[in-house]
């Protein structure tokens, strides 16, 4: 063997001792035990790589994600409601389906993929145990939504009435006081104009438009909520906030507040500003929960 060759050789084994020793590729000896060039063979191995170990409750596609959506409805049981709560939509190829399941507020909540709190006679009174699993829900991905006076008493306990109580963080509206005692959101009857104030990806499009004779409830706003439509009589006057939301993370559900009658309603624009955000809240969870 020339110089050259003895050079080469001597690079070559040094490579592959230092591969060895790295961990990075085994050796496999000849038939007579002997190493030498003509039997050296580099086994490349994968390296060992540990996966991240994944919750339970996260799936890792979509395609593994339930054909059948719920909607958890805390209040009565009405037609328009139903209708409202049910039907189907595509989503990264895939088709889905919705339904409601009705609640009342001291009742044990299922499977939800989206919560509703109806400001109704039920649908005001939302026990310890209801609080505890929205706030939950809307951190692990799930949207709610409520309406009016929903979630702002808890029959069992009236000195802890209010929305303070354990939702405060969670929803972008808050209770009133006058001294120590608690102020109950006041009814009233507008007839102004609804208009979109911020341009929120949920209603992206729809058009303002004028209303006559509608209840509507008077809250007051949490300091990180966002004011998403408002009733305006003109751009300068005092307005009555229609749908507020609280700013979420990238994980986390949204959370809608509507002043107004957004689940039960009869007129077929608040139908479509209802049924649009069922829709992109339920596509939202899907983003949310797996991997398209």
């Amino acid at each position: 063997m020339g110089n050259n060759g003895k050079t080469f050789f001597a690079i070559a084994l040094a490579s592959a001792f230092a591969l060895v020793l790295a961990g990075c590729v085994s050796v496999t000896p000849g038939v007579d035990g002997n190493l030498s060039v003509q039997n050296l063979s580099i086994v490349v191995q994968a390296p060992n790589v540990s996966l991240p170990v994944l919750d339970g409750n996260l799936s890792i596609t979509i395609a593994s994600a339930p054909d059948n959506l719920t909607v958890c409805v805390v209040g009565l049981k009405t037609q328009a409601s139903e209708e409202l709560f049910s039907g189907n939509f595509t989503y990264a190829s895939r088709n889905f389906s919705y339904h409601p399941e009705f609640y009342d507020g001291y009742a044990t909540l299922g499977e939800c993929n989206l919560l509703v709190f109806k400001g109704d006679e039920m649908g005001e009174f939302v026990g310890r145990e209801q609080r505890i699993y929205a706030a939950k829900a809307v951190s692990d991905g799930v949207s709610l939504m409520f309406s009016k006076k929903a979630f702002f008493k808890v029959k069992a306990d009236t000195a802890v009435d209010g929305w303070a109580f354990l939702v405060e963080g969670l929803i972008p509206v808050q209770t009133g006081a006058a001294g120590h005692e608690l102020v109950e959101p006041r009814e009233k009857t507008v007839s102004r104009r609804f208009e979109f104030r911020n341009y929120y990806d949920i209603w992206e499009g729809f058009k303002n438009f004028d209303v006559e004779n509608l209840n509507i409830t008077e809250t007051l706003q949490s300091d990180d909520a966002l004011v998403v439509a408002d009733f305006s009589s003109t751009p300068t006057a005092a307005s009555d906030v229609a749908i507020t939301a609280k700013q979420s993370t990238a994980l986390s559900g949204r959370v809608l507040y509507f002043a107004f009658d957004a689940f039960d309603s009869q007129d077929a624009k608040f139908q479509g500003i209802s049924k649009q955000a069922v829709l992109f809240l339920l596509q939202d969870f899907l983003g949310k929960r797996f991997i398209v």
